[in-house]
């Protein structure tokens, strides 16, 4: 089957849904169909490493588009009053639209996968393929109603039941199933890497750092001071893009704080993976996930997790994390 995965933002960060977008197409081509990944690239959206290297399993295509850490999407959501990744999905659809290249072969597919709303909705109602919507809640329930997917499958059951919540006060396209994301065989481990234990203690974060502040990160810099009165040698690394790194790089320089707490950025997954093996506890304060894919990754390499206590990850983790 030749499968069109279209996800503006998934060549370029390191999200949770963005790893869920390549990982499936991952898994697509691993049984046997024929997948490109259609993405976007432009000023604020510099693209993955493995997409740059070819050394993904999946072919790629780029569209340009405005990222939504570029200044000009950022100005115009604040003109509009949106998010700015409404902004770069925007930009991303209408610069496929005029893309021959990319039109053909989203129309030569047999079926298009689509992981975020704005450009999942417009496909759905342009293309004349099947679309197929991997559904991680709604951002405007308004334009979902909208839509013309031939299927749509929830993230998690969560999510599936927080739409049966909105469809019983307005007519919405139906939840067809739940897929959970997931972590590659390989990756599992028996436990930590050897040594971990005798080391410095190093707590560990993972994900976006958006200025929405979801995620809670200045949480962990604000209760900092308190874990290292009990740990003095303990160190907290911060690893991730996003609006955000900037204001929280000087926040912790401003705290006196440089000295255990570390911001090195964005990183390439497999490196994030080699780092988590090396830390000895994973931290997530996040206050809104629809399922929670890093924490997983975390379990999944040997590490103890502390997370929230919120219905995802309730859903995710299970009780193989303290929550």
């Amino acid at each position: 089957m030749k499968v069109a995965v279209l996800m503006a933002a998934a060549g370029s960060r390191l999200g949770g849904l963005e790893t869920a977008a390549r990982e499936f197409a991952t898994g697509l081509v691993h049984r046997g169909h024929d997948v490109t990944l259609v993405t976007g690239v432009g000023p604020g959206a510099p693209l993955h490493s493995d997409i740059i290297s070819g050394s993904a399993d999946y072919k790629a295509l780029t569209v340009h588009m405005l990222g939504q850490a570029s200044t000009p999407a950022r100005l115009l959501a604040r003109l509009r009053g949106i998010h700015p990744s409404v902004v770069e999905a925007r930009s991303f659809w209408a610069m496929t639209r005029r893309r021959r290249r990319a039109m053909a072969l989203l129309e030569s597919s047999d079926v298009v996968s689509a992981h975020f709303e704005v450009e999942g909705v417009a496909a759905s109602r342009e293309l004349h393929i099947p679309v197929v919507y991997y559904y991680a809640g709604p951002m405007d329930p308004r334009k979902l109603a909208r839509s013309r997917f031939a299927r749509i499958v929830a993230i998690s059951r969560t999510v599936a039941d927080y739409h049966a919540s909105l469809a019983a006060k307005m007519a919405l396209p139906v939840v067809d199933g739940v897929v959970l994301p997931g972590v590659r065989e390989e990756i599992i481990a028996d436990g930590p890497a050897p040594g971990v234990a005798s080391v410095t203690p190093e707590v560990i974060f993972t994900g976006r750092l958006d200025a929405t502040g979801e995620k809670r990160v200045d949480k962990l810099i604000e209760w900092w001071p308190r874990i290292i009165e009990a740990a003095p040698d303990a160190r907290l690394t911060l690893i991730g893009g996003g609006s955000a790194l900037g204001q929280l790089r000087q926040e912790v320089a401003q705290a006196g704080l440089s000295d255990s707490i570390s911001l090195p950025g964005p990183l390439p997954h497999g490196q994030v993976y080699d780092r988590l093996r090396q830390a000895s506890l994973y931290v997530f304060p996040s206050s809104f996930e629809t399922f929670g894919i890093a924490p997983l990754e975390a379990l999944a390499v040997g590490l103890p997790v502390v997370a929230s206590d919120i219905s995802a990850l309730r859903e995710s983790l299970g009780d193989s994390a303290i929550l």
